[in-house]
């Protein structure tokens, strides 16, 4: 997946969370467009570690774009075609 579609997904109004599927079948939760970073190769998550729903995140990873196989809603609705 390239930085430009996850951008597109960033900047929708209004925001809708998703998730980045990996090739290897992990699932990163973007749950507000200030907790990602797109970098030029890589992108960074940061989310609340362990299975806590807080407001500020506690840890982060970063993924390379060639192991992003999809983005997905996280609340299981399809993204507004455009």
């Amino acid at each position: 997946m390239n930085p430009k579609a996850i951008e597109k997904l960033i900047k929708e109004q209004p925001f809708e969370p998703f998730q980045l599927v990996l090739s290897s079948g992990d699932r990163y939760v973007v749950r507000h467009p200030e907790n990602c970073m797109l970098l030029k190769e890589k992108i960074l998550i940061a989310y609340p570690g362990s299975g806590k729903r807080e407001e500020l995140p506690d840890d982060y990873a970063v993924l390379s774009y060639l192991h992003i196989a999809a983005a997905e809603p996280a609340n299981g609705k399809k993204h507004k075609k455009r």
